[in-house]
């Protein structure tokens, strides 16, 4: 055991150090550290079709505003680099170009990419902790059933989770998060399995070490422990 550390304190420390398999895995193989909060911003209602930022590959066409102003322009006046202007004739453009077009100054232009980025990033950390805090309640309210009790004045002979017993758990939340619920989305799908079920492992056994003793498991396993009520025992 770590020691007892209170609730909030507890779920941050542990949503915090639990990531570091899948991020050292990251560092070393070359792959993005942030892969898993983009992913987790894709559960948020629309995330899932929402289109994921990539780094622009062609730095003149995507990464000048200007360029992307022009090719808009030419897109929304109905102009064709190779042709001119359209005749009347012709069938009119989809009408998707022009949500492609905003969609590629969006991502040519750098301000604009980095502010989405930041909100992605923020918004897949926020559902990160919520998730920790929901699974760190559930394996608290499995480990304080499982915790001693007294009966009659004798310690039960019950025990909590432990380090072992919150491996297990974590390792039955990755099954349920990762294979489960992950199928339906292709980011999490994409995610490398052994670091993140490392992860989940590791997320059970810091809340469980990190919960500790509490003071009545503590007079519970020692009956000749002083009494904390004011009077001295006969």
């Amino acid at each position: 055991m770590l020691g007892h550390v209170r609730w909030p304190s507890r779920v941050i420390i542990a949503a915090a150090l639990s990531g570091a398999p899948s991020t050292l895995h990251a560092l070393i193989t070359g792959r993005d550290p942030l892969a898993a909060t983009r992913a987790a911003a894709t559960l948020l209602p629309g995330g899932k079709t929402a289109p994921a930022y990539t780094p622009s590959q062609q730095e003149f066409r995507r990464g000048n505003p200007l360029f992307s102003r022009y090719q808009r322009g030419l897109t929304v006046s109905g102009f064709r680099r190779s042709r001119g202007p359209r005749r009347l004739s012709e069938p009119t453009a989809d009408p998707s170009a022009h949500a492609s077009s905003r969609e590629e100054f969006a991502r040519g232009t750098p301000l604009i990419s980095r502010y989405q980025e930041g909100l992605t990033i923020l918004a897949g950390a926020a559902v990160h902790l919520g998730i920790s805090v929901f699974w760190a309640a559930m394996i608290d309210a499995v480990d304080q059933r499982r915790a001693p009790e007294m009966t009659d004045g004798v310690a039960g002979s019950g025990r909590g989770l432990g380090p072992i017993g919150g491996a297990v758990a974590g390792l039955m939340i990755a099954i349920l998060d990762l294979e489960i619920i992950g199928r339906r989305y292709p980011a999490i799908q994409q995610l490398p399995k052994i670091p993140q079920y490392m992860d989940h492992i590791a997320f059970g056994m810091l809340v469980t070490s990190l919960r500790g003793p509490d003071a009545s498991d503590a007079s519970a396993s020692n009956p000749t422990a002083p009494s904390t009520s004011g009077r001295r025992p006969r």
